[in-house]
């Protein structure tokens, strides 16, 4: 039953970070974001389903090693592509200067 909770919970976390904003924290960390094959946002049900793909199939993320444009076997199951990107994530900007309060 612990496996079985943690593999959803890890399915919510991948779903919800690819579909919102492309990347995990992990994948902030080292600049990388999700994106359609077109470079849109992933969407819910393609997030979803890369999310489980990943979960049940771990071993198809290491085509990616030899594919020419980097691309797992989850990613070519979704049309999906892994980015090298350093931008914010939100898009929100912060003002600099001192935080009120």
């Amino acid at each position: 039953m612990t496996v079985g909770v943690g593999a959803l919970v890890a399915a919510v976390y991948l779903t919800v970070a690819w579909a919102t904003t492309g990347r995990t924290v992990g994948g902030a960390l080292l600049g990388l974001r999700v994106r359609s094959a077109r470079r849109a946002r992933l969407g819910w049900i393609r997030a979803a389903v890369r999310a489980v793909l990943c979960l049940v199939f771990p071993v198809g993320l290491l085509w990616a090693a030899v594919d020419r444009r980097r691309r797992s076997l989850q990613d070519l199951v979704v049309r999906s592509a892994v980015l090298y990107d350093w931008s914010d994530d939100a898009g929100v900007r912060v003002p600099a200067g001192p935080v009120p309060g």
